[in-house]
């Protein structure tokens, strides 16, 4: 799988937090950075796939950066640019999604909101939130455990599992799905792509990305999220 790299400018946790979003799944690997001149030496030297700004900061407005971006030999002169703003600077930024911006959204927009709409535009997998039960088998310093979790979200790339289950990122893990209306168990392997400490209003588990699945699992697994009618995608 292609690696997807994806540069942040300035952008609060609050309105997309790079560590809970799908942004932590394989195949993205996110950069964050907050000063101009970085943001240019990264622009320089790695290809990104997609640049968020948030804008205006440090002197700089959509001009500065269609200009640095789509009119200068860059490495990263094709990715898609996405730019968040303060609502009161909607009508003014608006003329640039013409000019070289791919995307604008104000920073009012709901976090759940903007994170399906980059996910769209990345043509992420959907992810369906569900509630239904995986046995997770690992390998950790010589010791082999098993535990009985809860899928909280799932997708063809990926699901997130509510566990207290300390698991390092990179980590290979068996599974065993229990699909509702299935007898059988779709079983393969996933690797761990981040870990989630309970704070707020989040849930302690585990991002975990497919690697592979046994005999027919990948078609079963698509066939349960393509039946799963009237929820959230």
């Amino acid at each position: 799988m292609d690696e997807k790299r994806v540069l942040l400018f300035n952008v609060p946790r609050k309105n997309l937090d790079p560590g809970t979003s799908f942004l932590a799944r394989e195949p993205f690997a996110v950069e964050s950075c907050d000063t101009a001149e970085e943001m240019v030496q990264r622009l320089d030297k790695t290809a990104y796939k997609m640049v968020i700004l948030n804008l205006p900061a440090g002197g700089l407005e959509p001009r500065d950066i269609v200009y640095t971006l789509r009119h200068e030999k860059r490495a990263s002169s094709k990715a898609i640019l996405v730019v968040l703003c303060p609502d009161e600077k909607i009508t003014e930024y608006k003329p640039y999604l013409s000019k070289g911006v791919s995307a604008l959204f104000p920073l009012s927009a709901p976090p759940a909101n903007l994170e399906t709409a980059l996910g769209a535009i990345l043509q992420v997998a959907p992810r369906v939130e569900t509630r239904i039960m995986v046995r997770l088998s690992a390998k950790v310093h010589q010791m082999a455990s098993k535990h009985l979790c809860q899928v909280t979200n799932i997708s063809r790339s990926g699901m997130f599992v509510a566990t207290n289950l300390n698991l390092p990122s990179g980590c290979e893990v068996t599974f065993e799905l229990l699909l509702p209306g299935q007898p059988m168990t779709v079983t393969g392997e996933a690797r761990v792509a981040r870990q989630t400490l309970g704070a707020g209003n989040r849930t302690n588990g585990l991002g975990l990305s497919f690697v592979s699945f046994k005999m027919d699992g990948r078609a079963r697994l698509d066939a349960f999220l393509h039946s799963t009618d009237g929820v959230k995608r």
